[in-house]
C-alpha cells in the first residue's frame, strides 16, 4: 500500500462509456461547462462578490489546500503529446481504441483565443497513462507515494530535494 507505480485505489466502480476504457461523452462541450462554473460575468450563476464563503462556511482556500494536499499523495502521469498536430493525431486515431491517447477538446476562437492560428480550432488534451493489470477495465496508476510527506515541496527524490 502507498508505493509508487501501483494502480490507484478506487472508492467507486469505474464509469467508462463502455464499462472498460472508453471515455464518457457529455452533450455539452467541456469549455462551456468550465466557463459556466468559473466565470464572474455578473450572471445569475456567479453569486454575490461579497459572499466569498460557501454554504458550509469555508472559503476557496479550503479547496486550494485540498488540492495542495492531493498533489502530495497522488499524480497520474500523462505524456505531453501534440494532439492538435494533424499528422500525430492521424497516427493516434489509427491505433486500437484502447491505445488511443488524444482526446482533443473542440473549441471556438471566441471562447478560447489563440488556438485557431491554422486550420480548425483545437485544444490538445492527452489521456492519462494506464497500467497493465489483471483488471477488466482501464486502471490509472500513482506516480507518487500515498503518504503526506511534503514531496510537492521538497521533491520525491534526493536530486530534486537538493537542487530545488
Amino acid at each position: 500500500f502507498g508505493a509508487t507505480g501501483i494502480p490507484m485505489r478506487r472508492l467507486s466502480t469505474p464509469a467508462y462509456a463502455d464499462g472498460l476504457f472508453a471515455p464518457r461523452q457529455s452533450p455539452v462541450d467541456p469549455r462551456t461547462i468550465s466557463n459556466n462554473l468559473h466565470s464572474k460575468t455578473g450572471g445569475s450563476n456567479d453569486g454575490s462578490s461579497a459572499d466569498i464563503e460557501t454554504t458550509k462556511g469555508v472559503t476557496h482556500m479550503a479547496m486550494q489546500f485540498g488540492q495542495f494536499l492531493d498533489h502530495d499523495i497522488t499524480i497520474t502521469p500523462q505524456a505531453e503529446l501534440d494532439c492538435c498536430n494533424s499528422t500525430f493525431l492521424a497516427l493516434d486515431q489509427a491505433q486500437d481504441p484502447h491505445l488511443q491517447r488524444c482526446l482533443n477538446i473542440p473549441v471556438e476562437d471566441a471562447t478560447f483565443p489563440g488556438t485557431c492560428s491554422s486550420g480548425s480550432c483545437c485544444h490538445s488534451f492527452t489521456r492519462s497513462d494506464h497500467i497493465c493489470s489483471n483488471s477488466t477495465h482501464r486502471e490509472q496508476f500513482n506516480a507518487l507515494t500515498a503518504f503526506v510527506d511534503g514531496s510537492n515541496i521538497y521533491g520525491s527524490d534526493q536530486d530534486t530535494s537538493l537542487n530545488y
